[in-house]
């Protein structure tokens, strides 16, 4: 069958290895088995392009021609659209769908076409000829921009236009029997009448079903929005009425609030759209363990309404894995990721945008997972690859500046390791969102963010990174009170800068405030408060007030110990460096010598900058406290060491420290020798601190 001979369109069927049926109009793949499966347009496209050139090999390059117009997607989503196919082709797909390696795909089964429309009539005149590839007439749909799947019957009239057709066709062969005789046409109308007829019956009632299933739940989600939408205007009602409208009295609200649904008695549809309104209002006022605990009830009831593998609740997953993001409940977060992705590739592969933001998220929880619970150059890797797949679906699905692309721009960013190459990337998503949102939006915020931090960390660009932040951070008082958790990170982010640029009473200022709102927000029970204390204490230190900064060190410790952290390791290793230049200050916890090298050989085992600034805290200690037993080789080796890691990669090795250490190594290298104190001053003379 050439592709000459598909133009136009009609209404037809193709028998597929005498067990598969495929409707080019309806885009629907039956089998004997009376199961129907609506394809996706691109991968109708696909296959209709198969179809068209059957037993020749359709390269790669024309799928991407004539189905995509030749937008750039990469490989796996034609990939994609084949396994689709192979998926409802069953056990033997693989060879009804041959893949020919390095040149694209091949449709090798037997196909026979059928026409429930011209053909019967064709066939009935041209006496006992078989169907043939003349009698079908299939075209492949103009290229247009993909659309949401469209039901199949629209309403009861399209059904019983279908019926009342099939009554006529069959009238007509009828009478055309009667009068040209019955052993003509005997074998023609078994063939030709009775089986289309009962494909076409067959199709019908499986879409009506499929119609009264979605008319069915259209009707459960309206009665949900219609409660939600009263009892959230409830709400807002009785919080603007009082005479202060304050934060603490809008959670004071929405907690009776949830007295009130635990005791509502009305139907489970109207008890979901109430907590699906209650969880909204939560995250909107950054109350993330209320609403964490919301959305564990909302998953009881949509899984009793729609099931556990249903698209609702799958949607309902998200809303869990980005709240435990805000929690940085990190494990947690990482294990429900890659739960909903397994779910969402086995029940729905043919939902292009769910898949794509089930990738996203995914991409999401291995960024945000660490050790212990990831090793983090593979959470690293894993997470890029996640990303850029869910780049490539969104790409084929959606216009270039749709949101979803920016977002995923912005999470691609944080796996990238080059500078020029994440500023691209994060200028490209602010452009969309300054587009579609606005300049005051919390997504546009972001990205200024971002690119602030990117300038200082990977271009050494002061000046022009603070004023980014400076610049979200206005944004971010605009949209959000005091006390939100969004001014936490913003706060936090500005305490780091100021850190890096050595001035530290501004660093100290911000990172208090971020501690403060975090510790209020979420708990003082998690790593974004431990690092703003960590970062307090090392401002307070490198300002020379070790005081201070060991009380702050001896308030994150006892947080660990009260709340039984795990700390992520990074931040871990971090307070104890700091801690330990805080002792070497005060010449406090004098470690003795064979403990001190035991020390030594536990923080090496690898060269992680981590590792080698732990190190050189005990280096430093032995060099104060044992010098007979100090190696000038091995000190100047370790600093080397550091130097080298003082690179964007390096979390929590900073330009500061690098200055805080050359100063302390200045002060203490007399106690060896005037030369040794030549060759620190050598070797910190290649270090350009300002462009790095």
């Amino acid at each position: 069958m050439q592709s000459s001979e598909l133009s136009g369109r009609e209404s037809c069927s193709i028998i597929i290895e005498g067990e598969w049926i495929y409707n080019a109009s309806l885009q629907v793949i039956s089998n004997l088995q009376n199961e129907s499966f609506s394809l996706r347009s691109k991968t109708a496209e696909v296959f209709n392009l198969l179809v068209q050139n059957h037993k020749n090999i359709v390269t790669s390059e024309l799928f991407f021609q004539t189905v995509w117009s030749d937008k750039f997607v990469s490989e796996n989503v034609l990939k994609q659209s084949i396994s689709e196919l192979r998926s409802y082709l069953g056990e033997n797909s693989k060879s009804i769908i041959k893949t020919v390696p390095k040149q694209g795909y091949c449709l090798s089964a037997n196909i026979d076409v059928l026409s429930i429309e011209n053909n019967l009539s064709m066939l009935l005149t041209e006496g006992n000829k078989k169907p043939g590839k003349e009698a079908c007439i299939i075209d492949t749909p103009e290229i247009q921009k993909p659309k949401p799947q469209q039901r199949i019957i629209s309403d009861n009239r399209d059904k019983s236009a279908v019926t009342r057709r099939i009554a006529e066709y069959t009238k007509s062969v009828i009478k055309s029997i009667r009068d040209r005789g019955w052993s003509q046409y005997s074998i023609v109308f078994t063939v030709c009448v009775f089986c289309p007829l009962i494909m076409a019956l067959t199709i019908s009632q499986f879409q009506l079903r499929q119609y009264k299933q979605r008319e069915q739940n259209q009707q459960v989600r309206y009665y949900s929005l219609v409660a939600g939408r009263d009892f959230f205007k409830e709400i807002l009602s009785r919080y603007y009425s009082t005479p202060q409208a304050e934060k603490e009295l809008f959670k004071s609200v929405l907690d009776k609030s949830g007295v009130q649904i635990e005791r509502f008695t009305g139907s489970i549809e109207s008890q979901l759209g109430k907590l699906v309104a209650l969880f909204e209002l939560y995250r909107i006022g950054g109350y993330y363990n209320e609403a964490r605990l919301i959305i564990s009830r909302i998953e009881e009831n949509v899984e009793a309404l729609y099931g556990k593998n249903s698209t609702e609740f799958v949607q309902v997953k998200f809303d869990t894995i980005e709240i435990l993001i805000n929690l940085r409940r990190r494990q947690e977060a990482y294990d429900v990721a890659r739960y909903v992705l397994e779910i969402t590739k086995q029940q729905h592969l043919e939902n292009n945008q769910l898949l794509a933001k089930a990738f996203f998220l995914a991409g999401r929880a291995y960024l945000f997972c660490m050790e212990p619970f990831c090793e983090r150059a593979d959470s690293m890797k894993n997470g890029e690859q996640l990303t850029r797949t869910a780049l490539e679906l969104y790409q084929a699905e959606l216009d270039e500046d749709a949101i979803e692309i920016a977002d995923t721009y912005y999470l691609l960013n944080w796996f990238i390791r080059t500078g020029k190459e994440k500023i691209a990337l994060v200028e490209s998503a602010k452009d969309i969102y300054q587009r579609k949102l606005g300049d005051y939006h919390e997504k546009t915020a972001a990205a200024l963010v971002e690119l602030g931090r990117i300038l200082t960390f990977y271009e050494r660009r002061w000046e022009q990174g603070e004023a980014f932040l400076l610049k979200a951070f206005e944004i971010h008082k605009q949209l959000y009170p005091d006390n939100h958790p969004a001014m936490a990170v913003i706060n936090g982010y500005l305490g780091e800068h100021y850190f890096m640029v050595s001035q530290y009473d501004k660093a100290i200022r911000y990172s208090l405030i971020a501690s403060k709102i975090t510790s209020a927000s979420r708990g003082e029970g998690n790593d974004s408060h431990l690092e703003d204390l960590m970062l307090t204490a090392r401002s307070m230190l490198y300002r020379g007030d070790p005081e201070n900064a060991k009380k702050i060190l001896n308030k994150a410790f006892d947080i660990i110990r009260r709340h039984k952290l795990t700390p992520a390791f990074l931040i871990f290793r971090a307070l104890n460096s700091t801690l330990l230049r805080t002792q070497i200050m005060l010449k406090e916890n004098i470690p003795d010598y064979p403990q001190l090298i035991e020390e030594i050989n536990n923080s090496k085992e690898t060269f992680k900058a981590s590792g080698s600034v732990l190190v050189h805290e005990h280096q430093t200690q032995l060099l104060l406290y044992y010098p007979e037993h100090f190696s000038n080789k091995k000190y100047l080796d370790n600093l080397r060491i550091l130097f080298n890691n003082l690179n964007p990669k390096s979390r929590y090795l900073y330009r500061s420290d690098l200055l805080f250490l050359q100063e302390r190594a200045s002060q203490l290298c007399s106690i060896i020798s005037p030369s040794f104190c030549v060759e620190v001053t050598s070797s910190f003379s290649d270090i350009d601190f300002n462009n790095g």
